[in-house]
């Protein structure tokens, strides 16, 4: 009887697994693909890092900056930070406002989209993330 719960609980677990939906937004550069990047952007902003896309923690090494998904609508989460008067502050920190660093972006096959922070107002607690540039790839 045990027996059968056992095999009872681990069908359950994995048709709920299944039955979530949630498909992985990276993609191999042979799918069709948009890239985003995170290299160091202009002066005029601060680099940012993704921490987050599509509800699921990057756990990237530092050195990655670009990242291949799936052509269509992510939600992502990027924090940056620098020293001196232009730092920014970590989401969850002082940075204002119920989701700092949070933004959905609608990315089109075949592009690359270069992502930085602005500081806003002169105020290193007021940024927002921004796509600065994008080009055919």
């Amino acid at each position: 009887m045990l027996r059968r719960w056992a095999l009872l609980l681990a069908a359950i677990a994995l048709t709920g697994g299944c039955a979530t939906g949630a498909s992985n937004p990276f993609v191999s550069p042979s799918e069709p693909h948009a890239i985003l990047d995170f290299r160091r952007p202009p002066v005029s902003l601060t680099p940012a890092r993704l921490a987050e896309i599509d509800g699921t923690n990057v756990n990237a090494p530092i050195t990655k900056s670009s990242f291949w998904v799936a052509p269509g609508e992510h939600e992502i989460v990027v924090i940056g930070g620098v020293d001196g008067s232009t730092a920014v502050s970590m989401p969850g920190g002082s940075r204002s406002g119920a989701n700092p660093g949070r933004v959905t972006i609608q990315v089109e096959e075949g592009k690359r989209y270069f992502i930085g922070i602005e500081v806003t107002g002169g105020r290193t607690d007021n940024w927002e993330p921004v796509i600065y540039k994008v080009e055919e790839i």
